[in-house]
């Protein structure tokens, strides 16, 4: 028996009471554990302060947890699925993400495509509209790469899209584990 299913069998042994007060590591009536939803927080926190005062040096620490994190819940996901069925289902497991993710990143890359459009000039713009592209297709982190971006080079203009180059890692690591 493994480690997860001793942790399982000991959960069935001892079931929590409906009313238990929420605690670090339990989690709420939403199904959202706690203590990742604090390490979320505390890792925007980190990156929105070095964005807007750059401080404190290193704020890309943020962005790190966010890959941990990540890393952590999909892993914990698609273990959770092979010990339950035997085999992970790629299909469903990118069904669930497109649903939780495609709606509102959709938005954002039509809503920043169409403030461009009236904001910037055209030149300018044909190349938003290609980062587009890349973002919608989950390889906004190679395109960044394949034109030379430097995300610490301030005195150049950046993409409004650049950050969805950590959606695109997060994605590429998810297609990896399901491989596995």
């Amino acid at each position: 028996m493994t480690l997860l299913e001793r942790r399982g069998a000991h959960a069935a042994a001892a079931p929590e009471p409906p009313n238990a007060p929420d605690v670090p590591g339990k989690s709420n009536d939403f199904g959202f554990l706690l203590d990742i939803q604090g390490l979320r927080m505390i890792a925007v926190t980190l990156a929105i302060t070095h964005h807007v005062f750059r401080w404190p040096e290193g704020g890309y620490v943020g962005v790190d947890m966010f890959f941990v994190i990540s890393g952590f819940l999909i892993t914990s996901l698609l273990l959770r699925e092979s010990l339950r069925y035997g085999r992970v289902s790629i299909t469903d497991f990118y069904r669930r993400r497109a649903r939780r993710i495609l709606p509102l990143a959709l938005l954002v890359m039509g809503a920043t495509l169409t403030a461009s459009y009236v904001l910037v000039l055209s030149g300018r713009f044909e190349s938003i509209v290609i980062d587009t592209w890349w973002s919608a297709a989950f390889m906004m982190n190679w395109h960044l790469i394949s034109v030379g971006t430097d995300y610490f080079q301030t005195a150049l203009p950046h993409s409004p899209l650049q950050h969805y180059w950590s959606l695109a890692v997060e994605e590429q690591f998810s297609t990896w584990c399901g491989r596995y």
